[in-house]
């Protein structure tokens, strides 16, 4: 029987354990800032703003430090959010950024 030779093995293994290694870096990091998070391009993808703070702004709240953003009162923030961006709820939001945050980071 002919031996197949496959071209290509050596980069995908690279690929494969550059994924490994932002995976692992992925799992070490306990705080993802906003502007990691909701990047230009995912704002004005999804919503009328270019920035977080901006649209944070629009809606009335302010949330400098962690304590601000926490104090904000939920049924408010997911009207702001339900009424002017692509989503319907703040962890919608949240959870669509923290997917495309983690692609980036895999490189998908």
């Amino acid at each position: 029987m002919g031996q197949f030779e496959f071209s290509g093995l050596d980069e995908l293994q690279r690929q494969l354990d550059k994924m490994k290694q932002a995976a692992q870096e992925l799992e070490r990091q306990k705080d993802i800032p906003f502007s990691d998070l909701f990047t230009t391009e995912f704002m004005q993808m999804n919503t009328p703003f270019s920035t977080f703070a901006d649209f944070l702004s629009a809606g009335g709240f302010r949330a400098e430090t962690d304590e601000e953003f926490d104090a904000i009162p939920d049924d408010a923030f997911d009207r702001h959010v339900a009424t002017t961006t692509e989503f319907d709820s703040w962890e919608d939001m949240l959870g669509t950024a923290t997917q495309e945050y983690i692609s980036r980071k895999l490189e998908f």
